[in-house]
């Protein structure tokens, strides 16, 4: 039965929203009532930097520029090109400053490189999902196989250096541009791409898979040697930077790429074998649990964030999933014992919880908060009698986890437990 409770609620989306100031102010951060034009090297790298001309802007290493400009005084003008001609450019003096640079001995004599690691990029090999072939357990597999890795880069040292440690001997074909390199992968002329986690969405899209990682190295903002200002005003700028934040790099890296795990993102040999047997996967859920999942009468279509999961899960994995309802927590459980189906959604997501009722867990597919409802002030401790109901998969497992020296008061409804607390029945109830 779909229940429908009508809530005000005010709130703000996230649009970013801050304090600003003109950076024209009397006198900037780096002392100084003039901006000084630094000539960027701007590299189109989705979620990196992205917005190539006038195009508005974005990405984890452009917000990290604004940064610096906003501490060091500076104003951008932007260059764009391939990772290897920005490169040659900074070497000439044609630029001024480039992020995302690795640190080799050779790069050294004719750039220079910030004090403070911008962040540190993961290496790996991958493969398409097709390839079956090509096996992590059984690395003989790769040789003779063409893999595809950007000119200029460290990873062509790391590639070949992995490759003598475990005796591969493979085909290196060097490449200016990714979208080159991607498009000969799904084509069919490459066997396999050196990539770095960052381009998980890219995976993703094309169904690759992370074989094995090859290994690791930080990167910095590099700066040109004709230019020792801005390198001394680069370093000046990182610290205050990281004095504000000693997390910056982090959580500026998390807000564009997220927890996506590159070996989370494709599916292995024996996925793909077992997906191919077509398994229909029984997926239990709770009646009018909203906004997870509900059966809507009218339709008979189940509705919530289930049914745009399942749709997921086949437009890009090819699996059947099926929905079965229940009336109850207890009832669902019984059935996912008995294997009767298969998962159950939503599921508290507690370790602690999930080892007591013998179950395995998921990464979150999302996050909500509990709010408490009670009649005047709240104390807690072994006089409180708290209103749950079975038609909650989380109630009872938080209750039990967190308010363990609680009473507990069951309820046939979440209407039921609101009227407990009002009547006085109950000390609070939560949702």
């Amino acid at each position: 039965m779909m229940k429908r409770i009508i809530c005000l609620i005010l709130m703000m989306g996230m649009l970013g929203v801050a304090f600003a100031s003109s950076v024209y102010a009397e006198e900037n951060v780096a002392g100084s009532d003039e901006l000084k034009t630094v000539r960027v090297g701007y590299l189109i790298y989705e979620g990196y930097q992205e917005g190539a001309g006038d195009a508005p802007k974005s990405g984890y290493g452009y917000e990290y520029l604004q940064q610096i400009a906003y501490y060091a005084g500076w104003k951008y003008e932007y260059v764009n090109g391939s990772f290897s001609e920005l490169l040659e450019m900074l070497k000439n003096g044609q630029i001024d400053i480039m992020g995302n640079i690795s640190y080799t001995d050779e790069r050294a004599h004719y750039i220079d490189y910030g004090k403070e690691e911008q962040g540190r990029e993961y290496y790996y090999l991958f493969v398409r999902e097709d390839r079956t072939d090509i096996s992590a357990s059984d690395l003989t597999t790769l040789n003779g196989a063409k893999v595809g890795i950007n000119k200029g880069s460290v990873q062509v040292d790391l590639f070949e250096n992995w490759c003598a440690e475990n005796n591969i001997a493979c085909d290196i074909i060097l490449y200016e541009s990714s979208a080159q390199r991607s498009k000969d992968m799904e084509s069919g002329k490459l066997d396999a791409v050196v990539s770095t986690d960052v381009t998980t969405n890219n995976m993703a899209r094309y169904h690759w898979n992370a074989l094995v990682k090859i290994g690791s190295s930080p990167y910095y903002f590099a700066v040109s040697k004709y230019r020792p200002d801005i390198l001394e005003e680069l370093n000046d700028a990182n610290i205050k930077v990281l004095q504000s934040d000693w997390y910056y790099n982090e959580k500026v890296y998390l807000k564009y790429y997220g927890k996506t795990s590159v070996s989370a993102v494709g599916l292995s040999a024996e996925e793909s074998e077992w997906l191919n047997t077509d398994p229909t996967i029984k997926v239990g859920y709770i009646d009018g649990c909203l906004p997870y999942a509900d059966m809507d009468e009218e339709t008979g279509e189940v509705v919530g964030m289930l049914p745009a999961f399942m749709e997921h899960m086949y437009t890009w994995y090819g699996v059947h999933m099926e929905a079965v309802e229940f009336s109850g927590y207890e009832k669902m459980k019984e059935a996912l014992e008995q294997k009767k189906i298969d998962l159950i959604f939503p599921a508290y997501g507690s370790y602690w919880t999930s080892e007591e009722n013998n179950l395995m867990v998921t990464e979150p597919l999302t996050t909500s908060y509990l709010l408490m409802f009670h009649m005047g002030n709240y104390n807690g401790g072994t006089s409180s009698v708290i209103a749950i109901t079975d038609a909650s998969p989380m109630q009872k497992f938080y209750v039990k986890e967190h308010y363990p020296e609680s009473q507990v008061l069951l309820c046939s409804d979440m209407i039921e437990c609101i009227k407990a607390v009002a009547s006085g029945k109950a000390t609070c109830t939560l949702t």
